[in-house]
């Protein structure tokens, strides 16, 4: 083996440690983007989750306060929620930078992802969460409406109005839990964006 075979085998062993390095970097900055996503996505859902629903709570509170309510929300209903809150917001994340390659017309690979994905689908995303969400809250003020209203003489009380009110306080905190979560991530995208 002469001099320059030995130095074309060292410049191609250079350049696979080069590629090597430049793949986990880019790996460990994926996976602490995605671990700080899945953080931040989750503690908003949480937040969002059990603020809207203890507000309304405390509102029916107020409002009828000889009325007791529903059985508010354990600790497993609350993390199913916020697990898939999370997972929502991964989805949308996954599927929005994976169109946004194929839309260029280049192969959804982990390289392409990491130089040429766009943010697609994001507001689209937050737009009709936000939506659900309003849907979701005159559906609640429909319900609170029905269950403060004092019956009719002639009309029998409906037992079951104080449990479909704690339904819709329970769909309502869904539905903020997913907002909060879906605009958590868009804000994150810009605070990075702003760095």
């Amino acid at each position: 083996m002469d001099i320059l075979e030995f130095a074309k085998m060292l410049i191609e062993i250079v350049q696979g440690l080069h590629g090597a390095l430049e793949t986990a970097h880019w790996a460990a900055n994926a996976a602490l983007d995605l671990f700080l996503h899945a953080g931040w996505s989750g503690c908003a859902s949480l937040v969002g989750l059990w603020l809207a629903y203890w507000a309304v709570r405390g509102l029916y509170f107020v409002l009828a306060p000889g009325v007791s309510g529903g059985d508010g929300l354990g600790w497993i209903i609350t993390r199913r929620a916020v697990m898939l809150c999370v997972l929502a917001q991964f989805a949308m994340d996954t599927l929005g930078h994976a169109y946004a390659v194929f839309r260029q017309g280049l192969p959804v690979t982990l390289d392409t992802l990491g130089k040429y994905a766009a943010r697609d689908f994001h507001v689209e995303a937050w737009c009709l969460s936000a939506l659900v969400c309003i849907v979701s809250g005159v559906y609640l003020v429909i319900r609170m409406r029905d269950t403060l209203r004092p019956p009719d003489e002639d009309e029998d009380p409906v037992d079951s109005l104080p449990a479909r009110l704690d339904d819709a306080m329970r769909r309502f905190g869904y539905t903020v839990a997913l907002f909060a979560s879906l605009s958590s991530h868009m804000w994150w995208d810009r605070l990075l964006t702003f760095g």
